[in-house]
This record gives structure tokens, sequence and C-alpha cells, in this order.
């Protein structure tokens, strides 16, 4: 699979070629109200004001918002939600505290049907767009949507280590274009295993002393957390990412975890 930052660069590509002619005319800070059409293909919401393409963060197809822009280039914008007017059919309230802030899922406003529907879309759009087919004859079969688990479904997470506003440990997401973690503790996507693990390493690290490595000062033990989990024959593995040889109290630090969370690979 092909980075979402190709897919966003192509997205934008193809948005300029078809507006070439067009000149500047939204501008930063710049506030209207719109409708979502579709979503691109890193989840952020289209909508088209003034002949122009804005891409919102967080918007539904469908939903009527109040834009404002944040940043202004010549043939497409970038726009933030100052209000919801409407909700469109497809929008749900998030069930995790933080997937706004967190870089983890970007689609966890819309209902599960209304999720593959827009991933059929996005393969749609890449053979239009980046193959250059005539798609009008083209009969694309539904996303193969899973039945049983919608939550709690992945089975490998690599989770960065760092400090929360109180100066405990704790590990997290990544925001959006940026390395500063989002404490997650009760990710919806990974096993519950793998968060309970993720709160109780992060306890033994900070008994024992050990620091998450801090990018800005090069100082730190710890840099991530990864944890993965056979699908069919449910053995489970830790690792810790570190900056350095081993960790202090590493036998016991291990031990524990292994006995509490029948671990196979520690």
């Amino acid at each position: 699979m092909l980075p979402l930052s190709f897919y966003r660069q192509t997205d934008i590509f193809a948005i300029t070629l078809e507006q070439t002619e067009q000149t500047m005319s939204l501008k930063k800070n710049q506030i209207f109200e719109t409708t979502i059409e579709n979503l691109s293909s890193d989840g952020s919401g289209v909508a088209h004001v003034e002949g122009q393409a804005v891409f919102v963060p967080g918007a539904a197809p469908g939903d009527v918002i109040r834009c404002r822009i944040v940043k202004a280039l010549k043939s497409y914008a970038f726009g933030r939600i100052d209000a919801i007017l409407a909700p469109g059919p497809g929008r749900v309230a998030p069930d995790c505290a933080v997937c706004t802030p967190c870089g983890g899922c970007g689609l966890r406003h819309l209902s599960y049907a209304t999720e593959c529907e827009a991933k059929t879309g996005f393969v749609r759009d890449a053979f239009a767009r980046l193959g250059g087919f005539d798609v009008s004859s083209f009969e694309f079969s539904p996303v193969l949507a899973l039945t049983d688990h919608t939550a709690h479904y992945r089975n490998k997470v690599q989770l960065p280590v760092g400090l929360d506003a109180d100066g405990h440990v704790v590990t997290g997401f990544y925001a959006g274009r940026t390395h500063r973690i989002v404490p997650c503790p009760d990710c919806k996507l990974q096993p519950e295993w793998m968060n309970a693990l993720a709160r109780r390493a992060c306890a033994l690290l900070e008994a024992n002393g050990i620091a998450p490595y801090d990018e800005e000062t090069g100082k730190g033990r710890v840099r991530h957390l990864y944890m993965r989990q056979g699908w069919h024959s449910g053995q489970r593995l830790l690792c810790f990412v570190v900056n350095g040889n081993g960790l202090p109290n590493e036998a016991e630090i291990c031990r524990t975890l292994q006995q509490e969370f029948q671990l196979t690979t520690v």
C-alpha cells in the first residue's frame, strides 16, 4: 500500500491540473458555509468554494459546516470545522475521546457502512485519476467488510513512549503531522490486552526510574513499545525499542509482563 502522503499529493495534483486557469481567491481565516461532497484518500472532507477544492479534516460526506480557511494556495485550500450546522447521514459520535487530536485513525466519526463506501470510492478514484480510465462502465465490488471485528482488530502496533503533562510515562500516537504524543490508554483499534499491557509497561518503567527517549535532547531510554499477536496462533510478542543496550532491571520487568499477559516472546 502506498503512503497516505502519496494519495494526498495525487489528489492535489489532479485538482491543480484541472484549475490551472484560476487565481487564488480564498484567503486565510476566511469563513464560509459549505457542504462536504466526498472524502479525499487520507480521509479529509472535500468541498468546493468559489471553484476551489477545500480539504477539511474530520468532515463527513453530506456535512453542512461553517469552515475556516487555515491555508490557502493557488488552486486549493485547507480548512477546519468551526461548526457543524447539519451532520451528514453517515456521521456518528466517535467512541474514542482522543480521535480528533490523535493521528492514529481519521474515520472514527463515520459509520462503518459509510467508511466502507468511502474506501470503495478511493479505489474508483485511483483508477480514474491515476490510471486515466473512463470508469463509467466499470463495476466496482464493495469493500470486503469485517463482520465480527469492527473494533480491536489490529494484530500489530508500535506505540511511541513519552511523558504526559504531569510527567508520567505514557504511550499513545503522534498528533497529525507532528511528533507530539497524544496519550491513548484505550485505543479502539488494537486488542484490549495491548492497551492493558501498554499501561502496565508504563507503570513498570516509571517505577524503575526508566525515562522515555526525548527527541529534542537525545536523552532517555525507551522509544517505542512494539506488540504483535498471531491471528491464528494467538501467540503474543512484546518488544521494547530502546536507545542503548537493554533496560535497568530488565529481567524482572520482562518476567512480570510475560507472566501477567501470557507473552510468548519479550
